[in-house]
């Protein structure tokens, strides 16, 4: 027979199986919460260690967290070829032309092509170019180049869907799925280091901050004792003519006004030059450079009059106001590319600098930079230029050829004053002001294109110009400002605009018997401008009167003149 159970044995059991239960639940229920606490814990620490992440990422410069992120181009524009890279340097000039750059975009096109080491591209190019591109992988350097061009434009990826960019990428005739990863890679880089740092990545990245402490040896080739030496602070190795140097500001004029120095060797490691080191060391007449320099100080060479001719290293990246005021005889220079400004009175006063080489690194040429430098002859600025300051090349006086590049906007003043010298000049037709005496006393100048862009000439802008005979006036031009023209041998002016520019009544010299030639089909409108009114300014100046002036139609035979209009000022001027 089986085993019975009575109630009493099955309410036992039932217990017990109930307390197990409850054990394994009580258990269960301790190691969740372990879990719970030890997920917390991980959790922590994650924070933590994010926060630490965040931490780094703060503390390093845009261009190390380019690095700490591992951020680097699809494709490297260093692999293209020589044919390509002009390509690509054009078709950046041609959407900076169809559509005006922003900053940020100019800096990208300059560090494109400052990292290719290809001059400025043209703005007329044509697309088709792109055709003759065999490489498929140069095909998607170049496209994904636009693609970061135009992203910095808005910062986002609105232009995908704009006509002209999907003329453009049709020409490239690539996938789309090559779209897609570069952009999410354009994306992850401005994410990371911002914009700046799209244009950066084809920049040279520097090693190390520029170092304010220098503690390094300058060796001269002289024995000097170290009594001459400003704030030497010890002899090195008691060798004569070998120093340690300060920090500044105690560096500042190491070597300033030591006139028995006469050549200068400076080692390697030496970062910075700083301001005044070799002011008015009227004997040095040889200084050699590191590789290692990077900024040359405010007047660190100024006043050094023996110095002949010097070699800027390719690492240097500043040079300051007045470096080389005043070296007398300093007569070739070579500029090392990478530099970004001329600075103020640089070169002021280089009476014997003859050549002078300008690198397309360079943006601005600043005021007085070449100011007296009598025997240059001539100097080619390159396209990047955006700014030349008043005075730059003033007193110029064998300066021959000069070209202006199509990037400036404004002539400023007295520029190009008393370059007595200068023939010929072609203004750009980007440049909208020529600023006061900006050519004043180039009494050789015999020609001047103006671009058709012209709204307005300065006072005193080609004042004493004595070989400018005559000038075509663009249709562009607004306003010309009193003595403008002030010379005596002026004859001819041709104007090509349908509306007669402002003209002060003080334009034109009262001795100048002037031609004026204006459009056929305005001829009324400047006699009514003009010719007609008491402040006539081909006849008027003050208490001067003007020789009878001439006003003609472009054909003669066809102007019809009222007997009666001869009678009042109009007749003045015909009769």
């Amino acid at each position: 027979m089986g085993k019975k159970f009575s109630s009493d044995m099955i309410q036992v059991f039932g217990n017990s199986i109930s307390e197990k239960m409850d054990n394994v639940a009580d258990a269960i229920r301790e190691e969740g919460e372990k879990q719970s606490k030890k997920f917390e814990e991980v959790n922590e620490k994650f924070s933590a260690q994010g926060q630490i992440n965040n931490m780094i990422i703060n503390s390093v410069s845009e261009l190390e967290q380019k690095v700490f992120y591992g951020l680097e181009p699809c494709q490297n524009i260093q692999n293209l070829e020589n044919t390509e890279r002009k390509i690509l340097v054009n078709i950046l000039f041609y959407l900076a032309n169809k559509e005006p750059a922003n900053d940020i975009q100019k800096k990208y096109i300059r560090s494109v092509t400052n990292s290719l080491g290809i001059g400025s591209g043209q703005a007329d190019f044509d697309l088709s170019y792109i055709d003759n591109i065999d490489s498929n992988n140069n095909r998607k350097i170049m496209l994904q180049s636009v693609m970061e061009y135009l992203f910095l434009k808005d910062s986002d990826f609105s232009f995908l869907q704009d006509d002209n960019f999907i003329e453009i990428k049709n020409f490239f005739n690539l996938r789309d799925d090559f779209i897609c990863t570069t952009q999410k890679n354009i994306l992850s880089m401005a994410t990371a280091i911002g914009n700046e740092g799209i244009a950066e990545k084809n920049e040279i990245i520097e090693d190390e901050p520029f170092d304010e402490e220098i503690e390094k040896n300058y060796t001269s080739s002289n024995e000097i004792e170290t009594g001459v030496y400003r704030e030497a602070e010890e002899v090195v190795n008691d060798v004569p003519g070998v120093v340690k140097l300060g920090t500044p500001p105690e560096m500042y004029g190491a070597f300033e006004e030591n006139t028995e120095i006469t050549e200068m060797i400076i080692p390697e490691g030496i970062r910075k030059i700083a301001p005044r080191t070799f002011l008015g060391c009227s004997n040095l007449s040889k200084v050699i450079l590191p590789k290692s320099l990077k900024i040359i100080g405010e007047m660190a060479f100024e006043g050094c009059e023996s110095l002949k001719s010097i070699e800027i290293p390719y690492g240097v990246k500043v040079i300051e106001a007045s470096a080389f005021k005043n070296c007398k005889n300093l007569y070739e220079i070579n500029i090392s590319q990478g530099i970004k400004t001329i600075s103020n009175s640089c070169f002021e006063n280089c009476e014997k600098l003859s050549q002078v080489n300008i690198p397309d690194s360079v943006i601005s040429i600043e005021e007085y930079a070449f100011y007296g430098c009598k025997y240059l002859e001539q100097i080619k600025i390159p396209e990047t230029v955006e700014e030349i300051g008043n005075h730059a090349f003033s007193c110029c006086s064998s300066l021959r050829n000069i070209n202006l590049p199509a990037t400036l906007k404004i002539i400023e003043s007295n520029v190009f004053y008393g370059c007595e010298s200068i023939e010929m000049i072609q203004i750009p037709s980007t440049v909208k002001t020529i600023g006061e005496s900006a050519f004043y006393g180039c009494s050789y100048l015999k020609d001047i294109n103006f671009g058709n862009g012209l709204l307005e000439i300065g006072e005193h802008a080609f004042g004493l110009c004595s070989s400018l005979k005559s000038i075509v006036l663009p249709e562009s031009l607004k306003l010309i400002k009193d003595f403008a023209f002030d010379h005596e041998d002026f004859k001819d002016i041709e104007f090509l605009g349908n509306i007669p520019p402002k003209i002060s009544n003080y334009v034109f010299s009262p001795l100048a018997n002037i031609s004026i030639t204006v459009p056929s089909d305005y001829y009324q409108r400047y006699i009514n401008e003009y010719a007609e009114k008491d402040d006539n300014p081909f006849q008027h100046y003050s208490s001067w009167r003007l020789p009878k002036s001439k006003i003609h139609k472009e054909k003669s035979a066809d102007i019809k003149i009222e007997p009666e209009k001869k009678k009042g000022l109009f007749g003045k001027i015909f009769g």
